[in-house]
């Protein structure tokens, strides 16, 4: 039993749910388990992500625009698709945009913000609300579009109000 915890402690770990600390013990950390914690990590995400686009450092790297575009348009296309396939897709594109910052504190700030919010996109239901696969790819569409255009205001403005209707969609918490 001791073997099965400590690999569960790991796996945790991994995620960046818990970490490991000097000595014995385990140190758990913030968790997107309320409505608070949920509002605070798309205010984070709120100032983290759009400013990353205006970093000076910023630069796309158009393979990678080519394989989040398909990615978005394929989600969009497919009749059944897990919940699984849709937190990888919309979890790349952030993930992606914010490695074009050239800012690793943007990166790997946006890398925890996805580890946390894993678990609680799996808990939303997708099926109840079909649309909302297709406009959350749309918006990412939209937001290529800009960035490839050379519009980084309108992206950094239309990934904004992207996570802000995100924040708005995802009310599963019951407090």
């Amino acid at each position: 039993k001791r073997g099965i915890l400590i690999r569960v402690l790991h796996t945790m770990s991994n995620e960046g749910l818990v970490y490991n600390q000097q000595g014995p013990g385990w140190i758990f950390n913030t968790v997107l388990n309320s409505k608070n914690n949920h509002t605070q990590s798309y205010n984070f995400r709120k100032i983290i992500e759009p400013n990353g686009i205006l970093e000076d450092t910023f630069k796309i790297d158009q393979k990678k625009i080519v394989s989040i575009r398909k990615q978005n348009i394929n989600l969009m296309k497919e009749k059944k698709v897990s919940k699984a396939d849709i937190f990888e897709v919309n979890s790349n594109f952030h993930t992606t945009l914010a490695s074009f910052s050239g800012n690793s504190y943007i990166r790997d700030a946006v890398q925890q913000q996805n580890k946390l919010r894993r678990f609680v996109e799996y808990s939303y239901n997708w099926i109840d609300n079909p649309q909302a696969i297709s406009e959350v790819c749309l918006e990412h569409l939209r937001i290529l579009d800009a960035l490839e255009s050379g519009n980084r205001k309108l992206a950094s403005s239309l990934l904004w109000q992207h996570l802000d209707s995100a924040s708005n969609m995802q009310d599963i918490f019951v407090d």
